[in-house]
């Protein structure tokens, strides 16, 4: 059922973001030939190419901020309106579990903030042209290589995945909050957010200071830099700890979000 969902859940957002990633693929295409172009100047001796490739630019940033904005608000939309809205009552007379609810929203946010990312590192390329960015390309993969080994390409975006995750989920779990007000519930939702936010970023700061105190993370230090143990070992450690608390804040908003909606949802 978790399939079906996610199909429907895809063909819903994807009218809504191929559009935006065609016409920042087009934007992106127009400021290259504008920008590569010289003839236009040359021949009429007006400055038109600065003209044409201003206006172009522009539209160019303006997608770019846009496509960021959508995919932030259809996320947020999608999981209100698809859940807690008008559609909850079909949704959740649907044979389907809370949680499968929940994960098919979170994975196609995952999806689509990834996709927005990359389109936009694909139009960068696009207009910087490939030489220049693949050679970049190339550094960077050998930086990571020579870090992290092999297992980098793993690890780093697994962790990357987990950071979007648990920000995703912490919209979530702020509207999911902010809907057990009776009144104002979007302000509430907002409210809530903050508070979120703030006790997330207290708990992390607290984690952090905390390092300096306890006995195993001296131990941990010394082991870092023990030369006798390989890089890549030592490297991969970090981002695996690393990942412990964006796991742990992951699976606990999970939890908070499917039992709000699961035990105290109000659809009224």
């Amino acid at each position: 059922m978790l399939a079906k969902l996610l199909k429907y859940e895809f063909k819903a957002t994807a009218r809504l973001f191929i559009p935006l990633y065609i016409a920042l693929i087009v934007f992106t295409l127009i400021n290259r030939v504008v920008n590569t172009v010289e003839i236009v100047q040359k021949s009429i001796g007006i400055n038109i190419k600065t003209l044409l490739s201003t206006i172009s630019m522009v539209g160019y940033v303006v997608l770019i901020i846009g496509i960021s904005a959508m995919t932030l608000v259809i996320m947020i939309q999608r999981f209100y309106k698809n859940l807690l809205g008008d559609e909850g009552y079909l949704m959740f007379t649907l044979p389907v579990k809370t949680w499968q609810n929940i994960l098919s929203k979170l994975i196609l946010a995952v999806f689509w903030t990834i996709s927005s990312g990359l389109v936009t590192i694909i139009s960068i390329i696009i207009i910087s042209g490939v030489e220049g960015v693949s050679e970049g390309l190339i550094e960077i993969s050998n930086y990571i290589n020579y870090t992290f080994g092999i297992a980098g390409f793993i690890s780093l975006p697994l962790f990357f995945i987990l950071g979007i995750s648990s920000n995703i989920l912490m919209f979530y779990s702020a509207i999911a909050l902010g809907h057990q007000f009776s009144r104002h519930k979007l302000i509430a939702s907002l409210g809530m957010y903050c508070v979120v936010y703030l006790i997330n970023s207290l708990i992390l700061v607290a984690l952090i200071l905390m390092l300096r105190y306890i006995p195993i993370c001296h131990e941990f230090f010394e082991y870092l830099f023990d030369y006798s143990t390989s890089m890549h070992w030592k490297t991969n450690i970090i981002v695996l700890k690393a990942s412990i608390y964006p796991i742990i804040l992951v699976a606990g908003q999970f939890v908070l979000i499917n039992f709000l909606l699961k035990k105290k949802l109000n659809l009224e």
